[in-house]
């Protein structure tokens, strides 16, 4: 049981092919990626496979939307599998996870990562229906505590929780839907963070 953990340096990271060699070389199974550096990766052939040529088995991909290109790419490949992991740092990065499928029609967030809990909701902290757009807050066991020496903008992002007494929640300021499959459609921002 376990792996292998490996920091790939910033002179191998910043150029594309020297990367996808060293993902062949060290035959990393899984690694988490950006959207940009994904396409860079794909577009000097991590796909490409012939005899004895390592491919990785799982691609976790995240820090930004993906773009409907690179997802009709990631769609088509049957070669190793692709995972849109979202979330923000205030909640320990990764809380919800796409497992991208041939039949993956949209770009989609997921749905929440075990002890995690997202809910979609409205101005007045109340649970919208399924297809209608609302701020997506955060639970759970990753949760972090607040942020360093700005109390008020910790009480402004980290809530009491609504529906659970002495729990908090996370305002991500993500605009998002439930979709009727259980998945969760990031629409955009509330504020203009990139």
């Amino acid at each position: 049981y376990g792996s292998s953990l490996y920091i790939i340096p910033n002179e191998v990271r910043s150029d594309p092919e020297q990367f996808v060699a060293y993902i062949r070389e060290n035959k990393l199974e899984i690694f988490d990626i950006t959207p940009p550096l994904l396409q860079l990766l794909l577009d000097v052939g991590l796909l490409e496979t012939c005899d004895g040529v390592h491919v990785p088995s799982k691609v976790l991909v995240g820090g930004e939307a993906i773009m409907p290109s690179l997802w009709e790419q990631l769609v088509e490949t049957d070669k190793m599998e692709f995972y849109n992991v979202y979330g923000p740092t205030e909640c320990t990065v990764d809380a919800t996870c796409y497992h991208i499928k041939k039949d993956s029609k949209r770009v989609t967030i997921g749905r929440p990562l075990p002890n995690v809990q997202t809910y979609v909701l409205d101005r007045n902290r109340l649970p919208v229906p399924v297809g209608v757009m609302g701020e997506l807050y955060i639970g759970g066991a990753g949760l972090a505590r607040g942020y360093l020496n700005r109390p008020e903008l910790t009480s402004e992002r980290f809530i009491s929780h609504p529906f659970k007494e002495g729990e908090r929640l996370y305002r991500t300021g993500d605009l998002v839907r439930y979709l009727s499959d259980g998945n969760i459609d990031y629409l955009g921002r509330m504020d203009n963070q990139v």
